[in-house]
């Protein structure tokens, strides 16, 4: 329970910078990676590390493999979604990636309808994954 509540509020800060500033600083993505890593070793050295835990990177690496090739993700929303996979395992990373990306899209879509935006308009994405954690706490 105590890493959920650290990953809403890391997703929380990290969601306010990407609104504000439509990046996120570098530094706060270290902090991310070397937190998950620390609580990774944790629990490998308590014995409860599973082949979740290491599979739990592959959604985030397919974001980033999907910004780098189309440059119409942010690095930064992969990298964190990684580090909620290393956390959190390979099935709630998926279902988080699933969770927010349909949050993402309907809103999208409705924004679109209502044109408050275009096409092209650059919409943050980690807001949506924070909701889709908070949605997987409560389901």
């Amino acid at each position: 329970m105590w890493k959920v509540g650290l990953l809403v509020l890391y997703l929380l800060i990290l969601s306010i910078y990407d609104c504000r500033e439509k990046q996120v600083p570098t530094a706060s993505l270290y902090a991310g990676i070397v937190a998950a890593v620390t609580i990774f070793l944790v629990e490998l050295l308590a014995g409860q590390i599973a082949l979740s835990q290491i599979l739990g990177i592959l959604p985030g690496t397919l974001l980033v493999c999907v910004a780098a090739v189309t440059r119409k993700a942010g690095m930064a929303d992969g990298i964190v979604l990684a580090i909620m996979g290393i956390a959190l395992g390979y099935q709630s990373a998926m279902l988080l990636l699933c969770i927010s990306l349909m949050l993402f899209s309907v809103t999208s879509v409705l924004l679109m309808f209502a044109r408050k935006v275009k096409m092209k308009t650059q919409i943050p994405y980690l807001p949506f994954l924070t909701v889709a954690l908070l949605i997987q706490q409560i389901i």
